[in-house]
């Protein structure tokens, strides 16, 4: 945790463009790239770990005026999740306790193209930071869920 933490910081503070603001009524177009560190929320918390993938695209930006300008996006993400876990359960057959265990180990790995669309706040006195805010659609584009499940029945009793 503290390793993705020391990481995003590291890639947020890198992500900070120093190229000028748009002058009013001006348009730009800038290249984006960077890295996507993605997870997924299981149920029972314990099947996914973090994957990390790339991100890449163009930014869209007219300038409303020399401090604000509004843009929009395309970007390609990979995202994801790394899966390994242990699941059991107990079935009831004619009053015996089956219980089972299965051992699930795999990759899945999604593809989005994300449209963000932002309004850029350009602070003054440091030339080209910017402080953005907006939404953005994410469109699936693909997903590869490559999994191995080995199930094992560890005991019976009444």
């Amino acid at each position: 945790m503290m390793k993705e933490i020391a990481l995003s910081a590291i890639l947020f503070s890198l992500s900070m463009s120093m190229m000028a603001q748009n002058e009013k009524g001006t348009f730009s177009i800038r290249p984006m790239a960077g890295l996507n560190i993605a997870t997924l929320n299981e149920s029972n918390g314990n099947f996914c770990h973090t994957k990390t993938g790339v991100t890449a695209g163009l930014e869209f930006e007219y300038g409303v005026s020399r401090l604000v300008g509004l843009s929009i996006g395309m970007m390609f993400s990979q995202q994801g999740a790394e899966i390994d876990g242990t699941t059991e359960e107990h079935t009831f057959n004619q009053g015996i306790d089956h219980l089972v265990y299965s051992e699930t180990q795999g990759k899945l790995r999604s593809n989005y193209i994300n449209i963000p669309l932002l309004v850029n706040y350009y602070i003054a006195p440091l030339k080209g930071l910017a402080v953005k805010a907006g939404v953005q659609l994410g469109i699936r584009a693909d997903d590869r869920l490559k999994c191995e499940t080995q199930t094992v029945e560890a005991n019976q009793y009444q």
